[in-house]
């Protein structure tokens, strides 16, 4: 009963740990909708009247072109951006960054970490039994 029991933790650690690698590795930089361009390009293309839309949210702006590809682009700061935007017509949507408590970013960054080295320490202790 007890071998069953520490092989169904052992199984839930593995688990955990390989959740918590996949999970550190996961970019961001793969969900992008659209094209990146550069931000001098997206103020040419306001200023000429070719973006209909923006969805900006921290210093990431997502936009479309008039019935085009949609487009990714990272601003500056720019105190004259909205007035900018207002200007030529452009849909803004603006949204909070998603930021996280430092210290939940930090533990959540962590916990992989101290996972493996709890998976270790099971088994390390674990061999050690048998061999006694």
């Amino acid at each position: 009963m007890k071998s069953n029991l520490l092989n169904f933790v052992l199984l839930v650690l593995i688990a955990l740990v390989l959740l918590g690698v996949f999970t550190l590795f996961q970019s961001p930089h793969l969900n992008l909708t659209g094209t990146e361009i550069p931000y001098s390009q997206f103020i040419n293309d306001v200023d000429q009247h070719k973006v209909s839309g923006v969805n900006i949210k921290g210093n990431e702006i997502r936009g479309e072109y008039g019935g085009g590809p949609s487009f990714m682009t990272y601003a500056p700061y720019d105190p004259t951006l909205v007035d900018r935007l207002q200007r030529n017509g452009v849909s803004i949507t603006a949204r909070p960054e998603d930021g996280l408590h430092w210290f939940v970013s930090l533990l959540v960054s962590w916990i992989p970490f101290f996972v493996l080295i709890g998976t270790w320490i099971f088994l390390s202790r674990r061999n050690c039994k048998k061999a006694s």
